[in-house]
């Protein structure tokens, strides 16, 4: 892949974790990080980031959210954001204790993100990098416009996760509710949505041999496959 100017790959992820962060550091080591589309990224010299910090009994909590999604400078001068589908999670998930409502709001944030990089970043790149249940309208507007398209596995298949669920939940009764009954239909839902990503994809990233051996086992067509560890933590030992 050539690193002409404007041939760089965009980088799409509602979050800025730090198995996002190790492959926006990855890429750009490459020569191959054109830009990084996320939602909501600390920017400490803004006008309204000090202000903000400055309100008071807000202030220390919104400065404590905004330091966890800090990124390098080197980062933050390619990041493009869009900033309302996060601050609507993170507002729910402090209002809402059983977590319902939250994932609600997430479960509508996240195809909000999607769909905002669809329509207003594959401009000036050559692909595109993005992640289950946050790309599918970006790969999907990315293959019509010719682009590379990268997926990133961070998680086991979802069909693999559900039946390990409900292997528990058969044993422990006790904790199901209508949230984890909620969850199990989703596994199920979303399995179809990563199994359309996975066929758009030009190549397919596993963040391990084990969640790669997942999808391979629940029989996704893998060929086009590799299992790299970015941002895996140190092994531990046998003790």
């Amino acid at each position: 892949m050539a690193n002409d100017a404007g041939s760089g790959l965009l980088l799409a992820h509602p979050g800025t974790g730090s198995f996002v962060l190790e492959v926006a550091r990855a890429l750009h080591e490459a020569g191959l990080l054109e830009r990084f589309a996320t939602t909501l990224v600390d920017r400490p010299d803004a006008a309204w980031r000090r202000a903000l910090a400055a309100v008071p009994f807000a202030g220390p909590r919104a400065d404590s959210e905004l330091r966890r999604r800090r990124v390098p400078s080197w980062l933050l001068a390619r990041s493009a954001t869009f900033p309302l589908p996060e601050l609507a999670r993170v507002l729910a998930s402090r209002l809402d204790r059983s977590g319902s409502i939250a994932h609600r709001v997430w479960e509508m944030s996240e195809p909000a993100f999607d769909r905002w990089v669809a329509r207003h970043q594959l401009d000036g790149v050559r692909g595109v990098y993005g992640y289950e249940h946050a790309a599918l309208h970006m790969f999907r507007q990315a293959r019509r416009r010719g682009l590379f398209v990268a997926l990133d596995l961070p998680a086991p298949a979802q069909e693999h996760v559900a039946r390990i669920f409900e292997r528990e939940l058969a044993r422990w009764p006790a904790l199901s509710s209508p949230y984890t009954q909620k969850l199990a239909e989703q596994r199920w839902l979303r399995a179809a949505a990563v199994r359309e990503q996975i066929e758009l994809a030009s190549c397919v990233i596993a963040n391990s041999e084990p969640t790669l051996r997942s999808y391979v086992e629940q029989g996704y067509a893998m060929s086009h496959a590799i299992a790299i560890p970015l941002a895996a933590p140190q092994a531990i030992d046998e003790r």
